[in-house]
């Protein structure tokens, strides 16, 4: 695969987001200032069986639309949203195809995973849909994926060869033979018997990660209190905990697990309880270059925030979300305009899901 880089920030503009990232850590807005983002489109799509899970911008008036049961297509944003081409195939089309559950695009290339790291990837055709996707299967749990320039950087654990230790952070080339290899930047489990009770969380997709311009990662892990930003190599260049961010509540999943693992409850009961937590990251992004988190306040009634990691400080936005329910998780993606396209995607797939999905486009206040 020759997939073309994201195109990198020059070193100056490197040292910039760095200390943007740091001046960002100062305290958030009191909540009596947060304003509601601007609603410039809401749309409902028809899930029909296959529920959209996660999306990417494509253009000015359409988005790349992830479906766990039938691939991915790209679909145009007025009423009904109607589906332009199909690009990645589905279990609905190929019955080897396991349901897919997070969506990465880089140059030429479009990528999807399931929760039990079965990848699907395809070059993108100027006009048309793809037809050869390949599939790649490894013995690993993800929670999310992103390209990062020919490789991709895998949030989730690699249960085989050098990887079967414990390492949460992985990267790769999917067309290669070789074994993914493990990327520095988070902790390592303590044992394999931590890895296997982790390895039943991917499904919830607790953790989020996107590969920055200049390569650094911006990472949720879903298992701490933290934001982080790691550079490549390892280097921690950015870290917040949830409290700095305004957010308060319990979102490790750790308490939630350890309960879950005692009372032998099964992967659905243990979302159950996590998602009575008070906080729940829902996805991290970048917006107009600054890093930015999607989170859930359960104890305000699901209140939907952004939060923006700004230069001159932190922001706080209420996302005007309509049917966000309980187990829903908002799924989000910015253009270069800094539209921000926002999805209710379920957590847990039901094959006989159907019915209308909030699809919301909005905009930063002035």
């Amino acid at each position: 695969m020759t997939c073309r880089r994201a195109v990198s920030l020059s070193v100056a503009a490197g040292m910039s987001l760095v200390a943007t990232l740091l001046l960002a850590s100062r305290a958030p807005e009191s909540r009596a200032k947060v304003r509601s983002l601007v609603v410039e489109q809401r749309f409902l799509y028809d899930s029909k069986g296959s529920s959209a899970v996660d999306l990417r911008w494509s253009g000015a008036d359409r988005l790349f639309l992830l479906r766990s049961e039938d691939g991915v297509a790209e679909v145009e944003l007025r009423e009904g949203m109607p589906i332009l081409r199909s690009l990645l195939p589905g279990r609905h089309q190929m019955g080897k195809i396991h349901p897919q559950q997070n969506l990465a695009v880089s140059g030429d290339w479009i990528a999807s995973s399931s929760p039990g790291a079965q990848f699907l990837w395809a070059r993108l055709p100027a006009s048309g849909s793809s037809t050869e996707a390949q599939i790649r299967n490894v013995p690993a749990s993800v929670s999310d994926f992103d390209f990062d320039g020919e490789e991709i950087l895998v949030l989730g654990y690699a249960l085989y060869g050098d990887l079967s230790g414990g390492t949460y952070l992985w990267q790769g080339r999917l067309d290669s033979a070789n074994d993914l290899e493990s990327a520095p930047g988070l902790e390592k489990a303590t044992s394999m018997a931590e890895i296997k009770r982790r390895g039943d969380l991917s499904i919830l997709g607790a953790g989020s990660l996107r590969v920055l311009p200049n390569g650094d990662r911006l990472v949720f892990s879903g298992f701490d209190d933290e934001v982080r930003v790691i550079s490549s190599s390892g280097r921690q260049e950015a870290h917040w905990s949830l409290a700095e961010l305004g957010v308060h509540g319990d979102v490790n999943m750790r308490p939630a697990m350890d309960a879950a693992l005692r009372d032998k409850s099964k992967p659905q009961n243990l979302m159950s309880s996590w998602l009575k937590a008070t906080a729940i990251v829902d996805d991290v992004l970048l917006v107009n270059k600054t890093p930015a988190v999607v989170v859930r306040q359960a104890s305000l009634g699901s209140q939907a925030l952004l939060v923006l990691l700004e230069s001159s400080g932190i922001r706080t936005f209420s996302i005007p979300i309509r049917s966000l329910g309980s187990t829903d998780r908002l799924k989000a993606d910015a253009d270069a305009k800094g539209r921000i396209a926002l999805l209710t995607a379920p957590r847990v797939r039901d094959p006989d899901s159907a019915g209308k999905q909030e699809v919301l486009v909005v905009s930063i206040p002035d």
